[in-house]
C-alpha cells in the first residue's frame, strides 16, 4: 500500500464543455478530462474555503483510487454513465487499509446510492453536495 504524493493535475481549459457536452472525442480522453474536471473543483473548493488539506491518489499493486481529501474521504472518478460493481474495487481495497473514513464513486449516473458501504453519485449532485460544505 503507498499514498503517493500531492496530485498536481492540470486541465485543459475544454474539461468542462468536454464533460456537459457529448462526447465526440476519444472517450478515454474524455474520461480523463472528466477526472480531471472533478479534482479541479475539489482543488478550487479546498482553496476558497481555505482548508488545509491535501489530496492525493492512492495506488496497490493491483489497484488505484484517483483522489483521496485528507485521511477523510477516498474518491473514485469515471465517465460511465452506469454504476458497475468492478468499479468499487479500488475504494473497497482501500477501505481494508483503514485509511479513510468515507469512500465515494463519482460519475454520470442518473441517480445516487450506495454499495458495500461506498457512495455513489450523480457528479452534478456530488458539487452541489461539495460547495454547500455538505460532503466534509
Amino acid at each position: 500500500m503507498r499514498i503517493s504524493h500531492p496530485s498536481n493535475l492540470f486541465c485543459s481549459r475544454s474539461a468542462r464543455e468536454n464533460v456537459t457536452q457529448s462526447a465526440t472525442a476519444n472517450h478515454s480522453e474524455i474520461g480523463i478530462s472528466f477526472e480531471q474536471f472533478i479534482i479541479n473543483e475539489v482543488r478550487a473548493y479546498i482553496s476558497y474555503r481555505r482548508r488545509d488539506i491535501n489530496i492525493y491518489f492512492w495506488r496497490s499493486r493491483n489497484y488505484e483510487v484517483d483522489l483521496l481529501i485528507g485521511d477523510e474521504i477516498a474518491i473514485e472518478i469515471k465517465f460511465a454513465e452506469k454504476v458497475k460493481n468492478e468499479f468499487f474495487d479500488g475504494l473497497l481495497a482501500l477501505k481494508q487499509e483503514n485509511l479513510q473514513k468515507q469512500f465515494h464513486l463519482v460519475g454520470r449516473f442518473s441517480r445516487g446510492g450506495e454499495y458495500k458501504d461506498c457512495r455513489y453519485w450523480n457528479w452534478q449532485v456530488f458539487l452541489e453536495t461539495l460547495w454547500q460544505d455538505k460532503l466534509f
